[in-house]
């Protein structure tokens, strides 16, 4: 058996690496914290999102897909239109272009606290593919950790 050297090990790594984040970057909307998913009609709208809750100021990442609503196959699409709004006012409002590789995605820092609505417009060159709001809560404060952490702690045993 032929020994690797130490330079061509890390390189069959980096592109393990690198290839495994390529496919599941196409499975779902988000690697990592939460999501929210409406189905409309054929299709699911998966927004993911990190960190999981939203804090005045801080910023979080945003990532967008649509997948079938029966076997969860990716519904191809060229770009999405997102709208932040709170109230009547409209905070972000953009085309999010859908790379080829990776997730289609974005990074906001919500300026204000309170309730606000999240609008993700899945579109193709013949039009729109369906589209979905969600609400959004934005605390002014993050949770205290103390409370946080005792929550988690209470078991209810039966």
């Amino acid at each position: 058996m032929q020994k690797l050297g130490v330079g061509k090990t890390l390189i069959l790594i980096a592109i393990a690496l690198f290839a495994f984040s390529i496919y599941s970057s196409q499975a779902f909307a988000h690697a990592t914290g939460s999501s929210w998913e409406q189905v409309y009609g054929d299709y699911k709208v998966d927004v993911g999102y990190d960190p999981g809750t939203f804090v005045l100021g801080e910023p979080v990442r945003l990532d967008f897909n649509v997948v079938k609503e029966v076997g969860s196959e990716d519904v191809p699409f060229a770009d999405v239109w997102v709208r932040i709004s709170k109230g009547n006012r409209t905070l972000f409002a953009s085309g999010i272009h859908k790379p080829s590789l990776g997730k289609t995605g974005m990074t906001f820092t919500f300026p204000e606290a309170g309730e606000h609505l999240l609008s993700a417009r899945f579109e193709n060159p013949g039009g729109t593919i369906v589209e979905a709001t969600f609400p959004v809560t934005v605390q002014a404060q993050p949770p205290d950790p103390a409370i946080v952490k005792s929550a988690k702690k209470k078991t209810i045993l039966l």
